[in-house]
């Protein structure tokens, strides 16, 4: 009766008036829009005639969204709950993709280092070494070294891009055969800590030169040869610069250049053309060897093609 004009009573009272609102009871029929009415005076309960119900709009609307309210509700519940299973679920999926494309995984990395350096005939030692907070918050570097009895000048070696200590499997038993070696990953790669670098080029080399610095002192060597192949010359270059005390020799096998910093005009990328760098703008945050995992195992037959040696 709140909701519309209450009709006529129909029954033995026969009211030739409108019922007003404390004379008529209703019931809501959920089949049809309209209401069920029961006068107070004669208690008869009849539909009123369509033609007597005017039903306003609004209330009516106010009602139905009542009426649906426990409905959306529970849309809402279900909502909360099966999104995130669903995103769980999804992100399982992806991953056991992922994992099966490109397996790679610390116990993977391990067995394949120790299958490269099984070959070795001098015997070694692996261990972590605690540099402290350089980049993250606990930098550790995996060194392995051979023959550290001898009392000669000791070898320290750099890996290039990529690369770990596996990659002088074929040469450490020479070096080893007259003086200690340290073969070390350098941070970031390997097995070493990978913390988040700087953005800057120039932060990221001083951070890199401070990692081997720190490994340094941590070992006690006093001075050392230094030899480092490709990104790992330019590192050991570096360090050389920063510390030359340290170094007793510097040995760079096929290393990265090192130009002049280009002048401030050509750095400038609002001179370049706007193809040139959106391109550069997308690249940017993509680390090159993304591109082998991407490739999962086609990896190795890329970097095969791409470097034979």
């Amino acid at each position: 009766a709140s909701f519309c004009q209450a009709p006529t009573c129909v029954g033995q009272c026969q009211l030739d008036r409108r019922c007003h609102l404390s004379d008529v009871n209703s019931t809501t029929d959920f089949l049809f829009p309209c209401y069920l009415f029961t006068c107070l005076h004669c208690d008869v309960h009849s539909p009123p005639s369509r033609k007597n119900l005017v039903v306003n709009k609004k209330m009516l609307t106010r009602l139905l969204l009542k009426l649906m309210a426990p409905f959306f509700f529970s849309v809402r519940l279900t909502a909360r709950i099966m999104i995130p299973i669903y995103i769980l679920i999804l992100q399982f999926f992806f991953g056991w993709c992922w994992s099966w494309w490109c397996p790679m995984s610390a116990t993977v990395l391990r067995a394949a280092e120790k299958k490269l350096l099984s070959y070795l005939k001098t015997p070694y030692r692996g261990w972590y070494v605690d540099i402290g907070s350089v980049v993250g918050t606990s930098d550790k570097i995996w060194t392995i070294a051979l023959n550290v009895e001898s009392q000669k000048m000791p070898l320290v070696l750099l890996h290039g891009l990529g690369a770990g200590v596996g990659l002088w499997c074929l040469n450490l038993d020479a070096f080893a055969s007259q003086r200690p070696v340290y073969a070390i990953d350098v941070l970031g790669f390997g097995r070493s800590s990978r913390p988040d670098f700087s953005h800057d080029a120039k932060e990221v080399e001083r951070q890199l030169v401070q990692s081997v610095e720190e490994w340094r002192r941590e070992m006690k060597l006093p001075k050392m040869i230094l030899l480092g192949h490709s990104m790992g010359g330019f590192l050991a270059g570096a360090y050389a610069i920063s510390y030359p005390e340290r170094v007793k020799h510097l040995i760079l096998a096929d290393p990265w250049g090192l130009p002049p910093k280009p002048p401030a005009d050509e750095t400038k990328r609002s001179k370049l053309p706007w193809w040139a760098r959106a391109l550069l703008f997308t690249l940017e945050p993509l680390n090159p060897l993304w591109a082998i995992r991407f490739a999962g195992p086609f990896g190795q037959k890329l970097v095969e093609k791409a470097r034979p040696d």
